[in-house]
């Protein structure tokens, strides 16, 4: 028996990954997840060719709406630069994507219990017990795959917990633009905010809503950062792109650990 916490593209795919090793554990192994899917995930969603690979070696495709990249364009302070490539990069949204491994798990025969957040986990004799909002689940195995502020590691990994970065995007129709990205199958880094005291960098990245083409614009820093410098660089980086009036945004945090 395998429990795993966490339907995301990590959890779907570890449960996909023993199915596909051993099907005879496909039933014996239970996917939880504290959201129903499709749900939403705030993420630029660029999968590179590693992670398509991953995917292709479970026997499945990216059976979902995606954006190809093939160049990027990089600005840091006095210069620049341009990476040309194929293939580099493709967008898609994390809603669809993730509903899609996990539907391509449940298919394999795996157990996917959703609305089911986690709220402990015990260690008891040979086994773990995983208790949920709706009832308590045990295995001999656990795999955390539940983000990086992962309760499963907070509780049964010891160790300090790392730094917390935060990240706040947005996505803006094409036509509300004049981005050429979309357009020429390229994603942007912006790092121009380093010396104004910004530990990380902005991105534009095309890719499709409901079939529409958009920008991803956003700005990614670990700590220390300034809530309201972080929203002054969102704004430059809408500017730039020909977007005079700030959008509804969202900020998510990412947990650093060693």
């Amino acid at each position: 028996r395998v429990i795993v916490v966490g339907a995301g593209p990590a959890g779907a795919g570890t449960a996909l990954a023993l199915a596909r090793r051993a099907p005879e554990l496909a039933a014996a192994t239970l996917l939880i997840d504290k959201a129903r899917h499709p749900r939403e995930k705030t993420c630029a969603g660029g999968l590179i060719p590693k992670t398509r690979a991953l995917v292709e070696a479970l026997g499945l495709a990216v059976a979902v709406p995606s954006v190809r990249v093939d160049h990027a364009r990089i600005d840091v302070p006095g210069r620049r630069l341009v990476v040309r490539g194929h293939d580099l990069c493709r967008v898609i949204r994390r809603r669809e994507f993730d509903a899609m491994l996990v539907a391509a798990a449940r298919e394999a025969g795996v157990v996917v219990i959703e609305d089911a957040r986690v709220v402990g986990l015990r260690r008891q004799g040979g086994e773990v017990c995983v208790d949920t909002e709706g009832g308590t689940h045990t295995a001999p195995i656990v795999v955390g795959a539940d983000g990086s502020g992962s309760l499963v590691r907070r509780r049964l990994v010891p160790g300090p917990a790392g730094p917390m970065a935060r990240a706040i995007m947005c996505d803006v129709p094409i036509v509300r633009t004049r981005w050429s990205g979309f357009a020429a199958r390229r994603y942007d880094f912006d790092f121009l905010a380093v010396p104004r005291g910004v530990r990380g960098y902005g991105w534009v990245f095309p890719c499709l809503i409901d079939g529409e083409p958009h920008a991803n614009v956003g700005v990614y820093a670990l700590p220390p950062y300034d809530a309201v410098r972080m929203q002054a660089e969102l704004r430059r980086l809408l500017t730039a792109i020909g977007v005079d009036e700030l959008p509804r945004w969202r900020a998510f945090p990412i947990h650093c650990y060693a």
